[in-house]
């Protein structure tokens, strides 16, 4: 079913779309569609009360960014340490800001190390950080996950929105977002990160208002992301075109790049030596789209 649902992804998508996730979306819509033409979702819980394992290592994180940089360093070292396993050493070292080391988690797998290497120019800095950056060293834990609230809200949400409603329309699937109602977004603002956030567990108090009503057997089991195993498919049966997609990308697209590092970016994908197929699928995914939408 694969190569069918990569063409659905292609078509259901007028502009370039990078979260493979759309493929398990596209053929849940076809399902449902067969039974019915409405269906609810569940999407705006995570971002709206810190529902994602991310959300629980940030918070933890935020002492360690309230440091001054040598005390951060120093930190980082004794941490790496006494347990290597603790921290991604890497990330936070050149990080200067608990803001921006959120914005990275949010990015693309891959794109932290590969996009200033392919890319023919440096991206700039995203407007909506840098008015953020001088007033919130000194924030509260809650107030700083209140920040992070708003990039979920304002960027993963918007990505999974629109991956859910043009996923659903292309098999003329209705597909409404009842949690995101006005009520809601009331009420996830008079709660903390403190409340929310308990025993590294996100969204608790809505968790138990439900485990309250339905039992909590299925509540409070861990959480499951809407993955699939995108390294693997693509080092399989989309290898082969992948390559010669990305190889062969057309002259308008090929000048934004720095074309020369492409092939290593593929080699060590492919060689399995880099994990980075989300990066790969996206640079894919944007020659496909070209491919069909772009009018000479």
């Amino acid at each position: 079913d694969l190569e069918p649902l990569v063409e659905e992804h292609v078509k259901a998508f007028s502009e370039p779309f990078a979260d493979y996730s759309s493929l398990p979306t596209l053929m849940l819509s076809k399902f449902i569609k067969k039974h019915v033409t409405v269906a609810l979702s569940g999407d705006g819980a995570d971002e709206m009360f810190w529902g994602y394992p991310r959300n629980i290592r940030a918070k933890k994180l935020i002492q360690l960014y309230q440091n001054n940089p040598f005390q951060k360093k120093v930190q980082l070292l004794t941490s790496k340490i006494n347990n290597r396993h603790s921290v991604e050493l890497k990330r936070h070292w050149k990080t200067a800001h608990f803001l921006d080391y959120y914005y990275s988690m949010l990015g693309i797998t891959g794109a932290l190390a590969w996009l200033p290497k392919i890319m023919n120019v440096k991206p700039e800095k995203p407007f909506f950080l840098q008015k953020h950056f001088k007033n919130t060293f000194q924030l509260s834990v809650d107030d700083q996950m209140n920040e992070i609230r708003k990039l979920e809200m304002d960027l993963h949400l918007q990505r999974i929105l629109l991956k859910v409603d043009r996923a659903g329309m292309y098999h003329s699937l209705e597909i409404r977002v009842p949690i995101l109602s006005n009520a809601m977004l009331d009420y996830s603002n008079q709660i903390t990160a403190s409340q929310s956030i308990q025993n590294d567990m996100g969204k608790m108090n809505i968790k138990n208002s439900l485990a309250a009503k339905a039992g909590s057997s299925l509540v409070f089991t861990a959480k499951k992301g809407f993955g699939i195993p995108i390294d693997e498919w693509m080092r399989g049966n989309l290898k082969q075109h992948i390559t010669d997609t990305i190889l062969n990308m057309p002259n308008h697209l090929k000048v934004h790049f720095a074309y020369r590092n492409i092939p290593k970016m593929l080699d060590k994908f492919f060689s399995g030596k880099e994990n980075t197929g989300w990066f790969v699928w996206a640079l894919y995914m944007l020659i496909r789209w070209n491919n069909v939408y772009h009018q000479n």
